[in-house]
Parts: structure tokens; C-alpha cells; sequence
């Protein structure tokens, strides 16, 4: 049963989601965090469109009140998922069982636990009668530090489609993660509706597609099948589990061929939920994607010169005329890898200030100026990674990279503008002086 204030934080996310919008004009592009899944015959395939308006979903599964959001440690008004407690209660749909089975079925990351939940739910015992269908596991992005939502494709000889799952953490902080797949489906397919009261299970459901969808009914403890139906708005009476798990199989379309919308979440008794599946974790997802491309380097790929030096070991790469740089890989002691330069300019040493993250690096902000001691000159340059094979002064000069370093000397009070020049022929400028 649920508790107050349980139906008190239901009540008001759940007029929260009615209020999410969803575009289903949008689509991802081209970008490399993008789903993507090409199925061997196929006939149409329905590509995921997230909405990236709304800052944030919030899914309320099987009990569990779960915000999915962005991470940020100040957030306000989010309602922590209840403790769960070590016993026969259900969480979710996969694994099956309470925290103890989810514990001993050992799935350490959501990508493991989606991979297995898809495996099993293509089984061919497990799919409707002459129906087949493949699947392949796709971007993954963290939502909190206990929520993840992990894209999916799911095909069928004529069809294919992109869906969301969202998994949850339950395993206590001191213990190796545990994961557990709570909801989600293909997303031309949303859950609209489940009520379960008394044995009684109501539910609707909207299919872009059309075609006829069988609904099974599985205990969510034992995961024992009790009871199918099809058609929406659907009612089922009779049933005796504490939870079930409630999967929904688009099996036919119009055009009389298997295709590949799938759906599934959970519902404990006394429940009444709304807006599950893929289009709830559209926004959440979408939102997640956008953050993750933006903190994206430019420029991934190795950064040789250092990293084929051993933690605190130096280089040499240039030693003349009153000049010297050397490249520094890192410090023994610290947690990430860090990348040093070593300058002496014009009669001054500048190495304690320029040393920069791969990420720096990558997105072409390790630059550096020192300037010489009689104030005449500049040294200006920077660190770049193996992708950057040119460098183009604006007057005219072409700078080669030396062991992921480039410079140039150039007269005090002087601006000039570099073109930094990417093996794929993408450029990027920065202007030093």
C-alpha cells in the first residue's frame, strides 16, 4: 500500500507530467551520440524524436517514486525514491523480485541489465506465438547517480524501432551497484493509463501505428504469466499478485506483418499510474543528450606525447635560442591525467602554469602566452591532440605540431589569429597575442 505522503507526491507529479509536452516533430541528426540500428530487411522504421522543452520527467513505477533529472547537487523539489526494503516486494520488471533477487542477479551497470532484459524478452518462448524479433543496446545517459535511461532498437523481419528503457540503482551506497530495468518501450508506443486495485488491472494505451496489441500480465515477483488481453482501454479481474509487470506486444499492423513496438512497466496493488514508457522519458533523455554533446570535446583521440610517457616523466621538444618547452605527463599522485608544458621565454620560466585536462585539450582551449622579460616578445601556442595536423597563422604562416605542441613567436602587443586544422578537415580558431 501506498503512504500519504507517497499519494501526496503522486498526485502532484503526476499533474506535472500531464503537463510535459512532447515534439514529435523533432529528430536527433546526425551526432555521435545519436541511436542507431539498421535492420537487415527493412521495411519502415520509426526513429525516437525527444522533446528537449522540458527541463525534466518524472516516472512513478511499481511503488517507487523515481525523478529523473539532470544532474545538479542543489536541486529543489524532488522527491528521493522511498528505501527499499529487503524483502518480496517487486522492483520493476527486470530482474524479477525484491532488492534481494536484484542483488544476487548482479547487473553492475544499466547497459548489463538492459542487454539482459531485451535478451530475455526476445526469447522465442517469450514473444506471442510466430513472432520474431532481434534487438541492440544503445546510448546510455545518466539522469542522477541511481537513474540512467538507455536507448534501445528492436526489430522484425519487415520493421524496426528505437525505444527508451529507465533503470534504476537499488543497491545500498557501501555495495557494488546493482541495477534494475523499471519501465519503458518503443516510442511510438505509450502507456497512457494502469489502475491496479484489488486484483482488478485497468489500463489504455496509444499506438501510432495501429495494428492489434496483446497485453500479458506476470506476477512481478515470480514472474509467473497470470493473464493476457488485448485492445485499449483493457480490464483484467481476478488476479492475486502484491505486483505485476504488465508487457504490451504490438504483434500485427495494419498491413498484416509482425512489427517491432514493444512495451513494459509495473504496477503494484493499490497503484495508480500514468504516462509510462518512452514518451515520458523523451524530454528527461533528450535534455541529457543535448548536455552530454555541449561538454563534448571537439577533438577526441590520443595525445601521444604524453601519454607514451610514464606519469611525472618529461620531454624535451625544443631547446634554442633562449626557448624551451617540454611536455610533462601528468602527477603521480593526481586522479586524472594531466597534461604540462614546460616554457622558458625570454629569461622567464613559466612551466608551473600551463598544464591542462584531455578535455581542455580536446576542445582546443590549452592554449598559452608568455611573455619574454624585456617585454618586446610574445610566445604563443598551445597543446593539441593527434587529430590536429596544421596550424595557420592569419599572416600567412603554416605551423606544423611537434610532439602535440605548436608555437610561435610573435612581437609584444600583437594579435594573431591561428586556424587549427583537424585531419578530418574540420577547423577551429583561436586568437592569442
Amino acid at each position: 500500500m501506498t503512504t500519504s505522503l507517497e499519494n501526496d507526491i503522486r498526485t502532484a507529479l503526476a499533474r506535472q507530467a500531464e503537463r510535459t509536452a512532447f515534439d514529435p516533430s523533432a529528430e536527433f541528426g546526425d551526432r555521435p551520440l545519436r541511436l542507431s540500428f539498421d535492420a537487415p530487411h527493412r521495411q519502415r522504421r520509426r526513429v525516437l524524436m525527444p522533446a528537449l522543452a522540458a527541463a525534466a520527467a518524472v516516472v512513478i513505477v511499481g511503488g517507487l517514486v523515481v525523478a529523473t533529472e539532470l544532474r545538479d547537487p542543489d536541486t529543489t523539489g524532488v522527491a528521493d525514491a522511498p528505501p527499499v526494503v529487503p524483502d518480496a516486494t517487486a522492483i520493476g520488471v527486470f530482474p524479477v523480485g525484491g532488492l534481494d533477487a536484484i542483488t544476487a542477479a548482479g547487473f553492475a551497470t544499466p547497459q548489463s541489465v538492459v542487454d539482459a532484459f531485451l535478451a530475455d524478452r526476445t526469447r522465442p518462448e517469450a514473444l506471442p506465438d510466430g513472432y520474431t524479433a532481434t534487438y541492440s543496446v544503445g546510448t546510455t545517459v545518466r539522469t542522477a547517480d541511481d537513474t540512467a535511461i538507455v536507448g534501445f532498437s528492436m526489430a522484425t523481419e519487415n520493421d524496426s524501432g528505437d525505444g527508451l528503457l529507465l533503470v534504476q540503482q537499488v543497491a545500498p551506497s557501501t555495495e557494488p551497484e546493482r541495477w534494475v530495468v523499471l519501465n519503458g518501450g518503443v516510442a511510438t508506443f505509450t502507456i497512457d493509463q494502469l489502475n491496479y486495485q484489488n486484483g482488478l488491472l485497468t489500463g489504455s494505451f496509444s499506438n501510432q501505428i495501429g495494428g492489434r496489441t496483446d497485453i500479458y500480465v506476470y506476477d512481478g515477483v515470480t514472474g509467473e504469466r497470470l493473464a493476457t488481453a488485448s485492445g485499449s482501454p483493457f480490464t483484467i479481474d481476478g488476479l492475486t499478485a502484491s505486483s505485476v509487470s504488465v508487457r504490451f506486444w504490438n504483434t500485427v499492423a495494419d498491413g498484416g506483418y509482425p512489427i517491432a513496438v514493444f512495451a513494459e512497466a509495473a504496477v503494484d496493488d493499490s497503484d495508480s499510474v500514468a504516462d509510462l514508457g518512452a514518451a515520458s522519458l523523451q524530454p528527461v533523455y533528450g535534455e541529457a543528450l543535448q548536455a552530454a554533446e555541449a561538454s563534448r570535446p571537439l577533438f577526441e583521440g590520443p595525445i601521444s606525447a604524453f601519454e607514451n610517457l610514464e606519469p611525472g616523466q618529461t620531454t624535451r621538444v625544443l631547446n634554442r635560442a633562449g626557448t624551451v618547452l617540454d611536455v610533462v605527463y601528468g602527477d603521480q599522485a593526481a586522479t586524472a591525467s594531466i597534461y604540462c608544458v614546460g616554457i622558458e621565454f625570454g629569461g622567464r620560466d613559466y612551466s608551473a602554469n600551463t598544464c591542462y585536462t584531455a578535455a581542455d585539450i580536446g576542445g582546443l582551449n590549452a592554449n598559452f602566452t608568455a611573455d619574454a622579460l624585456d617585454g618586446t616578445s610574445v610566445l604563443v601556442g598551445g597543446v593539441v591532440p593527434d587529430t590536429i595536423v596544421e596550424i595557420r597563422a592569419d599572416d600567412g604562416t603554416t605551423i606544423t605540431p611537434q610532439s602535440n605542441l605548436w608555437w610561435q613567436a610573435i612581437d609584444a602587443g600583437r594579435q594573431v589569429t591561428y586556424t587549427l586544422v583537424a585531419d578530418d578537415g574540420r577547423t577551429s580558431d583561436v586568437t592569442l597575442g
